[in-house]
């Protein structure tokens, strides 16, 4: 149900909330056709005498293609109607003409932008301005999909309002007649007869409403009866679609946007339906919207040059060490360098998620609406039905009264939810400033675009080759060691540019998405999961769990005085974001650094611009330091700290949860320490503790000499380097994602881009040195946690045994969510279009399982679920106390004078979630679930007294 106003609240309030009610629908409702009266705007623009060259950069191109694709589209709609053959034409014909030439322009130019420049930042693998055909054709079906859903169920909506009209007017007619009947003729003579009861019925049903047995009942005006109406299961119910099923049903059936939308009998919305339909929409952009290259430039009779501004390319490709024949979509560079010299790429750029103006509706289920116009899923999982049964099944046991279900869970997402933020304004506009100066200051991105990539260039030398005659010539070559480096090189050059490319669009995308709601007085993240119950705000982009420029330019929507200690926690956050090892430090010394640098403090809250004040800018996170200085330089002028109202989130992070939690699963005394879960007067730092281990190893290697052989000499050479190179950061990573299954290999990569980072270049060097210090950190691991290592053990044998029965590994989270593990073999479908053959990835949960991927990612995986419901307890008992709570996994957030209740909180949420069986619990589902599995037994126990950990300051800190 939708969220309701407090009418007892200030009659000024009830407004700012009704219009931030009527601003969110017409957000949710009008994404699309607001996209569309712009580009239509542009189109008619040009017809403009004299205003065609205001419109510039993006604009300029969106208003070049918009005629002719739309054209093109039109051409083939007609084609589609009148019957003409083409291949494929049968298949996607009937869906191509269920919306007008002009939106599919929109959504074809707006859905292949989104996806060529909006995606590119999101993963690695994707270069800047090209993306995968399968990816862009099934994105453009699909989009056209939810269009033709969004027409129909306005139509139906429409339908729907008219019909109730008709039938209410229908039923006031009869409710006079009856009452005339009976002031004429009296109450018993006045009720219908079989034959004039059919008449009234048939009347009803022409307009799609039912009417109960007794015809004379309905018609009644009696008073309680009226009340009682609504409640009365024999009512008149407007029937839209199909016939005979009940209002509730209907309205359920139409709300649902994503329902599958039925032609006919026999025609559905499959994917290779979708690819088909991208397929065709691709072609025609492909061979309609051009671009001017070179700029201005022109042919011999003096038109434009034209070329096209995208190609679809088929390339060689080395996956998983086999050679694919991948198809690509590429739009020209002259189309990226134009989007960008226009600041205009937030604009192509569209999500369907925005940040709400009004607090989301509650999570009541697997699918709810939690906006106020279209469902969701509460769960980050594609095709995966098994998630959603169990989620459902759960729900129905809270129902019933019988249990929990996943209540909790739910609850907890509610809580993240309904926290209100709002725009720093002022940070904000310090980072548009620093931007449009050029940036590359305070860890932003360089704006200047970097100088073109020269083409590759392969040395070459010459070589001596003798004939039979005994002839000698030189002719050149290339070596294969000179040609595999030239092409690294040239790869990586490319791979930087593209890089920077994608920092650009992504800040550019969040500093517009921000500026959008910096009016705001609140706005809202609904929150969703994944399949571990991980929490994250469904806003991809601009959001708290976001880079420090995200987080930065956020607050809490409300103030709260700081009180007596909060003006502390806010000095102890200036060393956190500060790092340098002063995060480090014990609480009172760190709030000592910050009190020592009051003037830097000032400084920097007013003129962070002035380059003599680059102090903040030189910090591990220099945007959420820029607000808190401002923040503390606004309480120390206010003359009374304790009752200046902050608005900045403090952060207390764990000292590598993931290893918290291990250490607490296992009782593991010794690891215990080094994660902080017992007091002490000084923090344990882990990473730096690894980092020692790792320089003795090395130590002891370079003492035992360089040896005789070559081997050994590369290897005492090798432990030189890294006994020199080794410190807190290079080890860092390793140690985090050791607990989440990091492999060898990985630990190797993970050191050796360290490595680079320090400026290390040679490539063998940084192998070599890579292998040895993932090895020995690895080592260090083992020994400092023995404990974790033999449960992760335990967990990953018992998910080899369950993949040997070809079963997913499933569990359920202390806080009742049921998990199913996603890996299975995909099974593969091949669909032939007119461009290309694409090979769809089919998931079903009938699949067999992916054996080794159960077992590798159970480990890690249920640590994700255990953190998370660490997190979520921590959230709801925070909420019943009036605290506003964010978290970023295993960072919580709250207002300054709350931390410390806060901080109590989490540490008792702890204590009583490691207190439950949580691995015999598990051990006895796989018992009950494969009773003729033989499990191995529980890893023996250490003696940590969890209880400790409520006395643990830096526990999480």
């Amino acid at each position: 149900p939708m969220r309701v106003f407090i009418l007892d609240q200030p009659r000024e309030r009830q407004l700012k909330r009704l219009e931030a009610m009527a601003l969110q629908l017409r957000l949710e409702r009008d994404l699309l056709a607001a996209a569309r009266a712009e580009y239509e705007a542009l189109v008619d623009e040009t017809y403009m005498e004299g205003r065609g060259g205001q419109v510039r950069g993006a604009q300029l191109l969106m208003r070049t293609w918009f005629d002719p694709v739309c054209e093109a589209i039109d051409q083939e709609q007609k084609a589609i109607l009148a019957g003409e053959r083409r291949v494929d034409r049968m298949v996607y014909g009937p869906y191509f003409t269920l919306l007008g030439p002009r939106i599919m322009t929109v959504l074809v130019l707006h859905g292949l932008m989104n996806n060529l420049l909006h995606r590119s930042f999101e993963t690695d693998d994707r270069v800047s301005g090209s993306v995968k055909f399968t990816q862009v054709a099934m994105s453009l079906g699909n989009a056209l999909r939810q269009q033709v859903q969004l027409e129909q169920l306005k139509e139906k909506i429409r339908k729907d309002s008219q019909a109730r009209r008709k039938v209410s007017k229908l039923w006031k007619m009869g409710v006079e007649e009856r009452e005339g009947r009976e002031r004429m003729l009296g109450v018993e003579a006045a009720r219908y007869t079989e034959e004039e009861q059919a008449e009234w019925r048939a009347r009803f049903e022409k307009l799609g409403a039912l009417l109960p047995d007794d015809v004379d009942l309905w018609f009644t005006t009696d008073d309680e009866f009226e009340k009682n109406k609504k409640k009365t299961s024999e009512r008149w119910t407007l029937i839209c679609s199909p016939k005979g099923v009940r209002k509730d049903e209907t309205k359920r059936r139409v709300l649902h946007a994503n329902a599958i939308i039925s032609l006919g009998d026999a025609t559905q919305w499959d994917p290779s339906t979708h690819i088909k339909i991208g397929s065709r929409l691709l072609d025609i952009v492909t061979k309609t919207a051009m671009i001017n290259y070179p700029p201005e430039a022109k042919d011999a009779d003096g038109n434009l040059i034209m070329v096209p501004a995208f190609r679809h390319a088929i390339e060689i490709k080395k996956i998983k060490d086999m050679t694919r024949r991948v198809g690509y979509v590429h739009c020209h560079d002259e189309v990226l360098t134009r989007m960008e010299d226009s600041k205009e790429m937030a604009t192509t750029q569209q999500t369907k998620f925005m940040p709400m103006l009004v607090p989301p509706n509650d999570w009541t289920g697997y699918t709810s609406n939690v906006h106020l116009t279209f469902g969701t899923t509460v769960m980050r999982a594609r095709e995966q039905k098994e998630n959603q049964m169990l989620m459902d099944a759960a729900q129905r046991i809270y129902r019933a009264g019988l249990g929990s279900g996943c209540q909790k869970v739910y609850d907890a997402l509610n809580v993240l939810g309904a926290v209100p933020w709002q725009i720093n304004v002022p940070v904000l506009t310090a980072v548009e400033a620093i931007w449009n100066k050029g940036g590359k200051y305070a860890k932003l991105p360089d704006r200047l675009r970097a100088a073109p990539i020269p083409d590759l260039w392969i040395p070459s030398f010459y070589q001596t080759v003798r004939t039979k005659n005994g002839l000698e010539f030189k002719y050149a070559r290339a070596s294969p060691l000179e040609v595999r480096r030239a092409r690294f090189q040239h790869a990586a050059l490319q791979r930087i540019r593209n890089e920077a490319y994608s920092q650009r669009c992504d800040l550019e995308y969040k500093t517009r998405v921000a500026g959008n709601f910096k009016e705001c007085d609140e706005i809202y993240f609904p929150h969703s999961m994944d399949f571990r119950g991980r929490a994250y705000p469904l806003h991809p982009h601009l959001n708290h769990l976001g880079s420090d420029v995200c987080r930065g330019i956020l607050q809490f929507a409300k103030a709260k005085a700081l009180g007596p200690g909060g003006l502390n926690w806010l000095y102890i956050q200036v060393a956190n974001l500060y790092g340098g090892g002063v995060d480090k430090l014990p609480l009172d010394e760190r709030a000592q650094f910050a009190k020592d640098n009051t003037d830097n403090i000032f400084a920097t809250a007013d003129a962070p611009l002035d380059p003599a004040n680059h102090w903040w800018a030189d910090a591990d996170s220099p945007w959420q330091l820029l607000a808190t200085c401002k923040d503390i330089a606004a309480a120390l002028r206010s003359g009374d700290p304790e009752t200046y109202e902050s608005k900045i989130p403090i952060h207390q992070d764990g000292s590598c949860n993931g290893l918290q939690h291990y250490a607490a699963l296992g009782r593991d005394e010794w690891g215990g320490i080094a994660v902080n879960l017992t007091n002490k007067d000084r923090p344990q730092d882990v990473y730096t503790e690894v980092a020692r281990r790792v320089i003795q190893s090395a130590s002891e290697d370079i003492l035992k000499g360089p040896g005789r052989t070559t081997k050994s000499q590369a290897h005492h050479d090798v432990a030189i380097r890294v006994s020199e190179a080794i410190d807190r950061k290079l080890v860092k990573q390793t140690v985090m994602t050791s607990v989440y299954g990091v492999t060898f290999v990985g630990a190797r990569q993970q050191v050796a881009a360290r490595l680079k980072e320090k400026g290390w270049t040679d490539r063998d060097l940084i192998f070599r040195a890579g292998c040895f210090a993932a090895r020995r950190t690895l080592d260090g691991l083992t020994d400092m946690f023995s404990s974790a290592r033999s449960i992760m053990q335990w967990l990953a044998d018992c998910a080899a045994l369950i993949g040997k029965e070809n079963e997913p590994v499933q569990w359920v989270t202390p806080l009742g969510l049921p998990v199913v593990q996603p890996y299975r073999n995909l099974r593969k479908q091949s669909v032939r279009t007119p461009m290309q053959r694409v090979i769809l990835h089919r998931y079903t949960d009938g699949l067999p399982v992916q054996r080794q991927r159960q077992k590798s990612a159970f480990p890690p995986n249920f640590i994700h679920s255990i953190d998370s419901s660490h997190m979520m307890m921590t959230a709801i008992e925070c909420a019943k106390e009036g605290m506003h709570f964010a978290g970023v996994h295993d960072s919580f957030w709250t207002h300054a004078a709350d931390v410390p209740r806060m901080n109590e909180i989490l540490r008792e949420q702890f204590v009583v979630l490691h207190s439950r069986p949580i691995l015999e619990d598990l051990a006895a589902r796989f018992k009950e679930d494969f009773p003729n599995v033989e499990f191995p037994p529980l890893p023996e126990r250490g003696t940590l007294d969890l209880s400790d950990v409520k006395n643990s300051t830096y526990f999480f800190s």
